[in-house]
């Protein structure tokens, strides 16, 4: 008999952190899953830990060598027998609920393909889940269509459940070129076909530690501009090569190139079939905020960077508590933001 749920984990030279994880999705409250764990290559004591376990749900594989987390996720889909797919990364904490909670919401919501929970990240002290009551939306659909077209990416692929149908039905799967940005490479191949939400509680604890591959923020910007950048190019003929993200300070000058960009981006998608105008309007001053924030590192006095602010009407459209952050942290008492 299939099982219903697909939980994927790869793991490699996880043995710190493993038993946590593992732990975690034994634990869960929805019994009717399978465990896919994958070794890939690990020169440490994964392989032993994973052994300690006698539990039925486990499928544990080893790979050839270290192939790569991106060849190492594809495996697990192609073994995968459940009708939904729920990520597990071998170093987080999952909530109890977590696997309960996701697949009721998609099995209540069919045209959903894509969810996920939110995260809650630490570092070496296990905190604890939030209580849950009810179960609401965090970032809808639209908005989770509209915020990957400006490297806002709405779904935690930590905390992300999908219809193992969706996959299959549109051919998607990681891209092995992304060492480290492969999750959004998925996204990015299934954004144009299906719809996608997150969920407001925190279903997943993500652990923060030298070993994260999210960790190389240099590498990390270069593969979610590249991708972006080649997804605006292929589905609205946009050529931009914009950084939406950058790691280091940017010029005034820079910012409002960037703007310019932006503002493009908005008008030509606002003008397809499928894409709401005020999301698309929040999510490009969500764009245009992060881009601003690089300016406080510039040199630039608090004036000049709020000059720049106030030539900048699209900024205004950004979530209102990141306006709020840039006035507490930065002008407060100094200047007043209108």
């Amino acid at each position: 008999m299939k099982p219903n749920i697909s939980v994927l984990m790869p793991a490699y030279n996880a043995g710190k952190y493993i038993g946590a994880s593992i732990d975690s999705i034994l634990n869960q409250t929805a019994p009717d899953f399978e465990f896919i764990i994958i070794n890939d290559g690990s020169a440490d004591d994964t392989a032993q830990i994973v052994s300690r376990y006698n539990d039925p749900r486990i499928r544990y594989f080893e790979n050839d060598g270290n192939l790569g987390i991106a060849k190492t996720y594809n495996r697990a889909i192609d073994m995968a027998r459940g009708e939904y797919l729920a990520i597990a990364e071998s170093d987080d904490i999952n909530h109890p609920r977590r696997l309960e909670i996701s697949r009721d919401y998609l099995a209540a919501h069919p045209e959903i393909d894509v969810m996920s929970g939110r995260l809650a990240t630490f570092q070496n002290k296990i905190p604890k889940f939030d209580r849950i009551g009810g179960v609401s939306v965090s970032a809808d659909w639209m908005a989770a269509r509209c915020g990957p077209v400006f490297g806002e990416l709405m779904t935690r692929h930590a905390a992300q459940m999908m219809r193992a149908s969706a996959l299959e039905k549109h051919n998607a799967r990681y891209e092995t070129r992304y060492k480290i940005c492969c999750d959004l490479s998925l996204i990015m191949q299934l954004l144009p076909h299906v719809k996608m939400t997150t969920l407001k509680p925190r279903l997943t604890l993500y652990r923060e530690h030298a070993a994260n591959t999210s960790g190389n923020l240099e590498n990390l910007y270069a593969e979610a501009n590249d991708l972006t950048n080649r997804y605006l190019k292929n589905q609205f003929g946009l050529d931009l090569d914009l950084a939406f993200w950058n790691a280091e300070a940017v010029s005034a000058e820079y910012f409002r190139t960037a703007v310019g960009k932006i503002r493009a981006i908005m008008d030509t998608v606002s003008a397809h079939a499928g894409y709401d105008s005020d999301v698309l309007r929040r999510c490009a001053g969500d764009a245009a905020y992060r881009i601003f924030r690089q300016l406080y590192n510039s040199g630039m006095s608090r004036q000049e960077i709020f000059d720049i602010y106030k030539e900048t009407a699209i900024i205004r459209h950004a979530q209102p508590a990141k306006i709020r952050r840039i006035y507490l942290k930065h002008f407060a008492g100094k200047l007043r933001l209108t």
